[in-house]
């Protein structure tokens, strides 16, 4: 995800944010697998600019809500919950993402990795309750 701005690039920044991406494609890899399971297929996940990312959070915010009509009355609410603080979860990551990519502010790296590491704890608790997400296909 590379983003145009008008200031420099520092030392490591470039370097933070292709660790930033590669953390967030990851996890959104993760979440397309995880909402195709249950019936919503978002096509593939590619998220390699800031309208790629602004596209997928979209994206996921809409799967999270079609979960939840799906499941919260059926008594498979923990698909629900679970889900849907992962997108969170992953749409407040993209949104540090974009801010660190535009303004450098360092609070935004840290910002990011709590929200990513949330994204991972959301996601295990997923897994171990209906087994590993299958791999994605198109």
């Amino acid at each position: 995800m590379t983003a145009h701005h008008a200031r420099p690039e520092r030392p490591g920044r470039h370097a933070q944010l292709a660790d930033m991406e590669d953390q967030l494609a990851g996890t959104l890899r993760t979440l397309v697998r995880a909402f195709a399971a249950h019936g919503i297929h978002l096509g593939a996940p590619e998220a390699r600019s800031d309208v790629d990312v602004f596209r997928w959070q979209a994206l996921v915010w809409r799967a999270a809500d079609k979960v939840a009509e799906a499941h919260t009355a059926d008594g498979r609410w923990w698909v629900t919950v679970v889900l849907q603080a992962a997108a969170r979860e992953w749409v407040s990551a993209a949104t540090q993402y974009t801010a660190y990519s535009r303004s450098g502010a360092p609070w935004c790296v840290r910002d990011f990795a709590a929200h990513a590491g949330q994204v991972g704890v959301m996601l295990g608790r997923w897994e171990a309750r209906v087994g590993p997400t299958p791999e994605y296909v198109v």
